[in-house]
């Protein structure tokens, strides 16, 4: 080791028993000042652990009334398209009966154009 190297070595060593020095005389004055802060901290803690768990309890509340809600939406729901299907089948019902009475009708006019020409030609 040279001189240069030894100074160096020294003056790192002053450097680091200084700093630990600093670090182990604020331990020892922010010893109280800590427990303080932790008794605060953990105060902070509770109270926001209280309100956590209120938003908790209202949010379980409203989703409870969500669901509650949700039934009776699907049961107006459920409703409204039986009473759509019950509209549709009688539409379904009253297009059969008018193409049966148009198919007659069409039956009925095909009969008499055909008594018609049938007529037109024995004349000839």
């Amino acid at each position: 080791m040279g001189q240069a190297s030894v100074g160096e070595f020294m003056d790192d060593m002053y450097g680091f028993f200084k700093s630990y020095r600093y670090l182990y005389l604020k331990k020892l004055s922010t010893g109280s000042d800590e427990t303080e802060h932790n008794k605060k901290q953990i105060l902070g803690l509770n109270e926001l652990i209280e309100r956590r768990e209120k938003e908790v309890a209202r949010i379980r509340d409203e989703l409870k009334n969500l669901k509650v809600s949700r039934v009776e939406n699907n049961r107006l729901k459920r409703a409204e398209i039986e009473g759509l299907k019950e509209k549709l089948r009688g539409v379904d019902q009253h297009k059969a009966r008018r193409m049966g009475q148009m198919k007659q009708k069409n039956e009925d006019q095909y009969r008499t154009n055909m008594k018609v020409h049938s007529e037109k030609v024995g004349l000839r």
